[in-house]
């Protein structure tokens, strides 16, 4: 027969195991998918509620302020897709490659990493930045509360001078929890901490240096973080002269769009083949661009279809969308063009 001890200590692992399934990043799951785009929105926040750390953390967001700013991912495994625009392509890589940009990725059965990247070496080292070809670890699944991966730190000399270079680098579960949305709320998430910290004394009378402290938040489903936050501290001094800047940003997921393989989207850049005035609109909202609109849809904030092809008309250039049946906020503009091209734009409306 089990004695009572060891069958108490059973149920406690059991019972510990079911609670650390909850926080785990499985890799089926957490990989950013291919042909996809993925739309965050810049939100106000109290940052002090950020840095909380523990098990079974709340962070209450709830009063979160959305922006007019807003960030888009878009991954392809599209071999032509150009991630380095302005460089030169670091040569001819097969569609197993993960594309984004200003980074090239490859999945494996345990990590997930940058295979390529911009390498911008420090300024007093006179090197250009280009594109290198990296090992540098997103995530490796699964990834637990209180894992942590070691992205490269180091401590010496630099050139053969007396430079004296510091760097961590690392990335960690550091807390679990809940975290409250403005409208949603979000239980079992993993907070990943990354640390980016970087030194340079270049005598007794000078020196520079930067920290950069990133907060994400994921779930098992969560193929991006489901909301980050981004801290940035910079600093130099040279003969009792100082500098210090700081600055802070927070985003939200907002929505993903998956995209057809064949077609280069122009997130990130449409502004520049399209306007759209006025801001902030009232009972109508005006598309000026050149190419011909195929399909145009409007969301909200969080995601939900609020009208589709909604009294489009155009006047030689110009697109007139009515949104008198639209409530006062913020909204997402996307559609496509008929040469298959695609757009996504921010609408404010206010009365």
């Amino acid at each position: 027969m089990i004695s009572k001890s060891i069958l108490f200590f059973l149920i406690a692992l059991l019972l510990n195991a079911e609670a650390i399934s909850q926080i785990t990043l499985l890799r089926t799951n957490n990989t950013p998918k291919a042909e996809s785009q993925y739309i965050y929105q810049k939100v106000k926040i109290n940052y002090n509620d950020a840095v909380f750390a523990g098990n079974d953390t709340i962070w209450n967001f709830s009063d979160m302020v959305f922006q007019n700013d807003s960030l888009n991912y878009y991954f392809t495994r599209n071999p032509y897709y150009n991630s380095f625009p302005g460089y030169q392509n670091p040569g001819t890589l097969d569609s197993t490659y993960l594309r984004s940009d200003n980074a090239i990725y490859r999945v494996t059965d345990t990590v997930f990493f940058k295979s390529h990247t911009i390498i911008i070496p420090p300024s007093f080292s006179g090197q250009n930045p280009y594109i290198g070809n990296v090992y540098y670890p997103i995530l490796r699944f699964p990834f637990l509360l209180d894992s942590i991966i070691d992205l490269g730190g180091y401590q010496g000399s630099a050139l053969g001078f007396s430079i004296l270079q510091s760097c961590q680098n690392w990335k960690k579960a550091d807390a679990y929890g809940s975290l409250q949305l403005s409208d949603t709320l979000l239980v079992n998430t993993l907070r990943l901490h990354t640390l980016y910290s970087y030194s340079a004394l270049t005598g007794s009378h000078s020196g520079f240096g930067e920290t950069n402290n990133t907060y994400e938040w994921y779930d098992e489903k969560a193929e991006l973080p489901l909301m980050k936050v981004e801290f940035s501290d910079s600093w130099s001094y040279d003969m009792g002269l100082s500098t210090h800047s700081y600055d802070t940003s927070a985003w939200v997921f907002i929505s993903k769009v998956n995209i057809p393989y064949n077609s280069i989207p122009e997130y990130g850049n449409s502004s520049e083949s399209m306007k759209i005035f006025p801001c902030p609109a009232t009972d109508a909202v005006y598309i000026k661009t050149k190419k011909v609109i195929k399909t145009l849809k409007i969301y909200s904030i969080q995601g939900l279809l609020k009208g589709e092809q909604l009294d489009l008309s155009a006047i030689s250039d110009v697109y007139r969308l009515n949104i008198s049946m639209l409530e006062n906020g913020l909204y997402l503009i996307k559609g496509t063009y008929n040469d298959g091209g695609m757009f996504c734009e921010k609408l404010l409306i206010e009365r």
